[in-house]
């Protein structure tokens, strides 16, 4: 008898990445073999999926209604078609990012996408260029909304628990009270529209955490802003925040306490039983870039970043390999070990942030949420010992013991992605100068950090 490979997991380097979105979505995805399954069974078929076409048959019922000769009289559906025609007429002026609807308030003009989320009104104003009319163009935008938010409804129960469990979950969602209340009653339509992004941002995340794939990544985070813009957007917490100072242009930096690699990350990243992965990872980072904000508000900024793990930092991985025994008998199980000493390993590269200030204290505090995320690039070496054993063909088990010195990008990759997700107080200080102070995941560490901005111009 040969072998028998014991499953086990990839080390630190090529699982990291993707162990973070597990947290949010453990609850949802207990059985991950199963879902491993069901996603391995999906992946080769590229036909059509009749089950699929039947939900965007079915949700699109629930939007006939819209879609016939007279305008739904909902509480905010009219509404809804003239704020889409200040929307357009800010665009057809060039105003990409709306901000002012000029003629309402009596034609004196009122700052309405200041703090409305406008995601959904640039969808209607495709299908405003696409020919549509104003009233039309806001229904097929509900329309639209009905049958994407059963669709990815489906995505998410078909991968959890196949064709009919999606189709019945998506039948739920797509004809819940409320969901119908929304658009046939309230006429809400950037709340109405958010609903395509809950279902899809767990889709997306299940799909990152069973193939950890840099592309579902990606797919998750652009879903995760989607949601953002469609029920929240940037002004809007600044406008809330009492955050009236010119936006101007500065610079930043900042620098993090020592941070560590979570073992709780460790923990998600083993995923078996069979494997058991410890890590003793500090580390240091500091950034430098520049801002566009508000003294007194949130703000964005592009930024130079530089992380570094700290010399002799350690990932150890223990795992249990069974080779295959006689007839009746048990198979020998031993335990073999892969040690990787990172020597001056740093991470130079870009991110982009955004502080979202959500609550103001007096006129100088804010208190929100610091959004970041980019790139970097392994660079230095590391160390990796190898403790394993083979058995040749006469039948012995004989330990092997290797060392090698490879360089970062060789083992890590040439690229890695980083975020930050971080609760952060901003404290003006002067003119022009903001301290914040934060804390909390800035991948792929935890730990706190402060940070100074300085904006031009300021008095």
């Amino acid at each position: 008898m040969g072998d028998v490979p014991c499953r086990y997991q990839p080390t630190i380097r090529r699982m990291a990445p993707w162990a973070i979105p597990h947290a949010a979505t453990q609850l949802t995805y207990q059985n991950k073999r199963v879902l491993d399954d069901r996603l391995n069974r999906s992946t080769v078929s590229r036909r059509l999926d009749p089950y699929l076409l039947l939900v965007v048959v079915t949700s699109a019922v629930a939007a006939l209604p819209l879609l016939g000769p007279y305008f739904v009289g909902s509480h905010d559906g009219v509404l809804a078609v003239y704020r889409f025609f200040e929307f357009d007429r800010s665009i057809q002026d060039g105003v990409l990012i709306p901000r002012w609807a000029p003629d309402l308030f009596f034609g004196y003009g009122y700052p309405f996408f200041n703090f409305y989320a406008p995601l959904s009104y640039y969808v209607a104003e495709i299908f405003h260029h696409l020919g549509a009319g104003f009233v039309g163009s806001v229904s097929a935008t509900f329309a639209l909304g009905f049958v994407l938010s059963g669709v990815t409804m489906y995505l998410l129960a078909r991968d959890l628990g196949g064709r009919w469990a999606g189709l019945l979950a998506s039948l739920a969602y797509v004809f819940a009270p409320y969901h119908l209340v929304n658009a046939h009653l309230r006429g809400d339509l950037a709340e109405f529209f958010a609903f395509v992004w809950f279902p899809a941002i767990l889709w997306a995340a299940g799909r990152l955490i069973a193939r950890r794939s840099l592309g579902y990544l990606a797919l998750t985070a652009v879903l995760y802003a989607a949601l953002v813009v469609a029920v929240l957007f940037p002004d809007s917490a600044m406008a809330q925040a009492g955050a009236v100072s010119e936006t101007r242009w500065g610079v930043s930096g900042s620098f993090s306490s020592p941070w560590r690699f979570p073992q709780s990350v460790a923990n998600v990243v083993a995923g078996d039983n069979k494997t058991d992965l410890k890590v003793d990872i500090p580390g240091w980072e500091f950034t430098v870039g520049f801002v566009r904000g508000r003294v007194r508000g949130g703000d964005w900024g592009v930024s130079f970043i530089r992380k570094a793990f700290k010399k002799g930092s350690t990932a150890v991985e223990e795992r249990e390999r069974c080779f295959g025994g006689a007839m009746g008998e048990l198979p020998p199980c031993l335990l073999e070990k892969t040690t990787e000493i990172y020597n001056n390993a740093t991470f130079p590269g870009v991110e982009a942030h955004w502080f979202i200030p959500v609550v103001r204290i007096g006129n100088r505090v804010q208190v929100g949420l610091n959004l970041a995320g980019g790139g970097v690039r392994p660079s230095g070496t590391m160390r990796k010992v190898r403790d394993e054993f083979i058995r040749p063909s006469n039948g012995e088990i004989i330990p092997v013991h290797t060392e090698e010195t490879l360089n970062m990008s060789d083992d890590w990759g040439p690229f890695l992605p980083v975020f930050k997700i971080e609760g952060q107080a901003a404290v003006t200080l002067g003119p022009g100068f903001k301290l914040k102070v934060g804390g909390g995941l800035s991948f792929p560490g935890a730990g706190f950090r402060v940070m100074g901005t300085h904006f031009f111009g300021t008095r």
